[in-house]
């Protein structure tokens, strides 16, 4: 999943006194995101699929590393309320539930400190991993390690244009999940990789 960069968009615009595209602390991810805003492309929507890795040929081809923290301050209804820290930013991101390829995304740029309060108000455990971006035939893959109480579980995503744009998948993406409500962080925070069974677990690994 990609995120906006601690810019909010008004107008169309990125707000003054937020960071814009040449901000070097920005992902690759972000600058997508930020190009969406000056192209007019502003639809508050996250359109991915998700895939298992199935080795590590992805690490020497990765081009940045972020850490994150996430805790969700709601997940039932019809919504998640999710509360990130990565590096040097925070967000407030409220998502659509449904575990399809499109859902609404809505993300706001919030101080540290309060996204750390917010943090101690979750629902479940805090999700921790690494997220690197990998380059693959002209787009930016996501591969997400995950640590903590969700260790040994390692998911890639790859945003789209639209549902139906086609995706070159690189050697090491495996079975796709997409659409499986286990494998979303906000599942993965009340349910997470380690209560798994170990049935479940060799299933995937299997699959892969």
């Amino acid at each position: 999943m990609m995120t906006v960069a601690d810019a909010t968009v008004q107008q169309g615009r990125v707000r003054p006194g937020h960071r814009g595209e040449n901000d070097s602390r920005m992902t690759a991810a972000d600058m997508i995101k930020v190009r969406r805003i000056h192209t007019g492309w502003t639809m508050p929507f996250e359109i991915e699929r998700k895939f298992l890795v199935r080795s590590d040929a992805w690490l020497p081809l990765a081009t940045e590393r972020i850490h994150i923290r996430q805790a969700y301050l709601a997940t039932d209804g019809k919504a998640s309320v999710r509360v990130r820290i990565k590096d040097k930013g925070a967000t407030l991101t409220i998502k659509s539930r449904a575990p399809d390829r499109r859902r609404l995304e809505l993300e706001y740029p919030i101080p540290v400190l309060e996204a750390e309060a917010a943090i101690a108000l979750r629902r479940g455990i805090v999700v921790e991993k690494v997220r690197y971006v990998v380059p693959h035939a002209g787009a930016a893959w996501e591969v997400d390690v995950f640590a903590g109480e969700n260790e040994g579980l390692i998911l890639a995503e790859i945003e789209l244009r639209d549902e139906h744009q086609r995706v070159d998948l690189p050697m090491w993406a495996g079975p796709e999940v997409t659409g499986q409500a286990q494998f979303y962080n906000s599942a993965l925070s009340a349910c997470p990789f380690a209560t798994w069974s170990h049935d479940r677990k060799r299933a995937l690994s299997a699959d892969g």
